[in-house]
C-alpha cells in the first residue's frame, strides 16, 4: 500500500509495504474521533521513509510493530543502518527511547509525538477538510503544531514474503519450485481484500501477463504495486504489477466485486 503524508513542519513520505486500515469518522457525544491512518499490527511493518527538518535530510526505513501489551514500537534507521529514533506509543503516552542529537529538541519531539499519534492512534479534534472515495485531507492543531495530512488511497505498495516450505511447491515442481500463476492472482486478490477490509472475487480479467518465473527459494520476497479505483457500481478497477528482486513477474488489469 502506498500513502503520502504531508506534515506542516516536517515531511515524511511513507510507502506502505503492509496493511493499513480505512479512515472513518466515529461520532461521539461531544468530540469527533477519527480512526488511525495506519493500523499497527502484531508483526513488523516496513516503510520507506524520507525525513526533512531544518537543514537535515534522511531517508531510510521505518519499522512499526504492535507489542502484546498494546505498545506500538516505532523505529527508524537509514539504509546504511544508522539509527535515527526509537519511540514507543501506549494509549496516549509517547516515550522517547532514543533519537539522534539534532532531533533532541522539545518542539521537534512534540511535533513527532503529535504526528505519530495521528498516524497510529484514534485521534480527536481532527478536522477532515476534504474527503472522497480515494482522497482525504486531515488537519489537526494550529500554528507551529499544525499538521496537515494528504491521504491518497488509490496507489499501494505491498511486500509479500513467500513460504518456500509450503506443500504446494513439492508438486509444482519437484526439485524446481515455481509459484503457480493462479497463486499470484490469489495473492493479489487477498492483498486487495486486506486493503478494502472486505471479501472480494474476480469479476473480469481484462489482461494478465506472466513475465517471469518465481522461484521461492531464490526470490522469496515480492513487491506488488497496486492501483485500486472503486466505481459507482461497487466494482474495483485493478492495475497490478508484481516484481521480485530480479524481474517483473506479473502485470494484471482486472475487476473485483464484493462477494
Amino acid at each position: 500500500m502506498k500513502q503520502s503524508f504531508l506534515f506542516a513542519n516536517l515531511i515524511f513520505i511513507l510507502y506502505l509495504f503492509t496493511s493499513c486500515g480505512s479512515s472513518k469518522t466515529i461520532a461521539g457525544d461531544a468530540t469527533s474521533y477519527v480512526t488511525p491512518i495506519i493500523c499497527a499490527e502484531e508483526y513488523s511493518q516496513k516503510y520507506n521513509m524520507q525525513l526533512d527538518f531544518m537543514k537535515h535530510h534522511f531517508s531510510g526505513l521505518l519499522i512499526v510493530r504492535k507489542l502484546p501489551d498494546n505498545e506500538i514500537r516505532i523505529l527508524a534507521s537509514t539504509y546504511f543502518g544508522l539509527s535515527l529514533f526509537d519511540f514507543s506509543l501506549r494509549e496516549n503516552e509517547f516515550h522517547v527511547n532514543s533519537c539522534i542529537e539534532p532531533m533532541k529538541k522539545k518542539k521537534m519531539l512534540l511535533l513527532l509525538e503529535t504526528d505519530f499519534k495521528n498516524l497510529f492512534l484514534s485521534g480527536k479534534n481532527i478536522r477532515i477538510k476534504k474527503k472522497s472515495s480515494t482522497f482525504e485531507k486531515r488537519v489537526t492543531g494550529r500554528g507551529f503544531g499544525k499538521t496537515v495530512f494528504y491521504i491518497n488511497e488509490t496507489d499501494w505498495v505491498v511486500q509479500v514474503m513467500l513460504n518456500p516450505q509450503h506443500a504446494i511447491y513439492s508438486g509444482h515442481f519437484p526439485q524446481q519450485p515455481v509459484v503457480p500463476g493462479v497463486c499470484m492472482l490469489q495473492i493479489i486478490k487477498e492483498c486487495i481484500e486486506k486493503i478494502q477490509q472486505a471479501p472480494l472475487q474476480y469479476k473480469q480479467i481484462a489482461s494478465c501477463k506472466f513475465l517471469s518465473v518465481i522461484n521461492p527459494n531464490e526470490t522469496p520476497e515480492l513487491k506488488l504495486s497496486l492501483t485500486i479505483k472503486k466505481n459507482e457500481t461497487d466494482t474495483f478497477q485493478i492495475l497490478a504489477e508484481g516484481a521480485s528482486s530480479k524481474d517483473i513477474c506479473i502485470k494484471l488489469k482486472a475487476q473485483l466485486i464484493g462477494k
